[in-house]
C-alpha cells in the first residue's frame, strides 16, 4: 500500500504544481492579459503530458522524442518554448513541431490547434487519427471532437475534457485532471 498512496502523493503534488505553476504565470508578468492568458495556456500544455498515458506503440523507440504540434498560428509568443524547455516525459524529450495541416503534425503526441483554424478544427481532428491528444480553444472544440478545450471564464483559463474523444484515443486521462475540469 505504501507504494500506492506514495504515487498519489506525486501525482497529487505534480498536479498542484501544475495550477500553482499556471496561476503564477497567469498573475506574476505585467503583460497584457491576452499574453499572460497564453502563459498558463503553455504551461498547461506541457503539463498535460504529465496526467496522461500514451500507449507504448505511440513511441518509434525508447529515444523517440515526446512530440507537443501546433496546428496553425503559434498564439504562445515563446511561452511554449519557455514551458517545455529541458523537459522529458518518460524518458523522451519534449520537442516542438509547427504545421498547417494534419500530415505535417503526424508523429506528434499532442496538437494544439490554434483558433486561426477554427473552421477546421473538426477536419484536423479527424485527420489526426490515433494516440494524439488534440487540444484547441472555444468551448465547442470538444463538441467538435477535440479531447481538451480550453476557455475563459471569469477571466480564468478553464479546460473541458471529452473523455469519450480520448478513449477513442487510446489515452488514460488521469482522474485528478478530470476533477480540474469543467
Amino acid at each position: 500500500m505504501n507504494g500506492r498512496h506514495g504515487i498519489r502523493r506525486r501525482l497529487s503534488g505534480r498536479l498542484a504544481g501544475l495550477v500553482c505553476t499556471a496561476l503564477l504565470f497567469a498573475f506574476s508578468r505585467g503583460a497584457s492579459a491576452q499574453f499572460a492568458e497564453y502563459e498558463v495556456k503553455a504551461v498547461f500544455l506541457s503539463n498535460f503530458s504529465q496526467f496522461v498515458k500514451w500507449p507504448d506503440k505511440s513511441f518509434a523507440d525508447e529515444s523517440a522524442p515526446f512530440v507537443i504540434g501546433i496546428a496553425g498560428d503559434d498564439p504562445f509568443g515563446g511561452a511554449l518554448e519557455r514551458a517545455v524547455r529541458g523537459q522529458a516525459v518518460g524518458g523522451h524529450k519534449i520537442i516542438l513541431k509547427h504545421g498547417r495541416k494534419a500530415d505535417d503534425l503526424r508523429g506528434c503526441q499532442i496538437v494544439f490547434i490554434s483558433k486561426s483554424e477554427k473552421s477546421r478544427t473538426a477536419e484536423i481532428v479527424s485527420a489526426l487519427q490515433g494516440s494524439v491528444l488534440t487540444v484547441g480553444e472555444g468551448e465547442d472544440f470538444t463538441r467538435q471532437g477535440g479531447i481538451i478545450g480550453f476557455f475563459m471564464d471569469g477571466g480564468k483559463v478553464r479546460f473541458d475534457i471529452n473523455r469519450g474523444a480520448a478513449q477513442r484515443a487510446n489515452l488514460q486521462i488521469s482522474s485528478r485532471l478530470i476533477k480540474i475540469s469543467k
